[in-house]
């Protein structure tokens, strides 16, 4: 199952590029850049599969979505994340900080959630920092407060661009307190 989602991922990606235009490339979970697309895989046992949107709908705003999943040989969990984040002015050139909030739904249990099929809100911040055109870090934390108990999401990593429309991550993130590195893409949508 785990080597079929690569493909498709790989396969999906490349379908992407020829169609896509040219924009700098963004980061992973939700991707911090505005207009992007990420997807990622997580090494936990088993697996965990993130897909990200970031997409502007106000100059300082974006509207932002997420989902991850993990499956096992008897289950499969979900985290669900919709919401909007708000780009604060930052002085620093290369660098972009944020504050997001929004709706979180997990379905049957996700690595460091612990409630199943619950739902809640989610409160988060983030920001991003260019080192060169080709090459930035980014980092993201974010509370969800789901069915009664809340989970943290911390999400640090470092990006090269690949391609002007599409950038490459390797990252660290924590779902709950259990953490493990991953490796992403992201595609601009313009």
């Amino acid at each position: 199952m785990g080597r079929k989602c690569l493909a498709a991922l790989v396969a999906l990606s490349s379908l992407y590029l020829v169609m896509a235009q040219s924009q700098p490339a963004a980061a992973q979970l939700v991707p911090p850049n505005r207009n992007a697309f990420s997807l990622s895989i997580a090494a936990f046992t088993p697996s965990v599969f993130t897909v990200g949107l970031a997409y502007p709908i106000r100059p300082a705003w974006d509207l932002t979505f997420s989902y991850a999943v993990q499956s096992s040989a008897t289950t499969t969990g979900s985290l669900l994340a919709v919401g909007g984040r708000y780009h604060l002015r930052v002085a620093t050139p290369g660098m972009s900080a944020h504050l997001a909030g929004g709706v979180g739904v997990s379905g049957a249990s996700i690595t460091g959630f612990g409630a199943a099929n619950a739902s809640g809100l989610f409160l988060g911040g983030g920001a991003t920092l260019a080192f060169s055109q080709q090459i930035g870090a980014y980092g993201s934390a974010t509370v969800f407060a789901l069915g009664g108990g809340t989970s943290t999401v911390i999400d640090v990593g470092i990006q090269a661009r690949l391609a002007p429309q599409v950038a490459g991550q390797l990252g660290y993130i924590s779902f709950g307190g259990r953490a493990a590195p991953y490796l992403g893409v992201t595609i601009a949508l313009r």
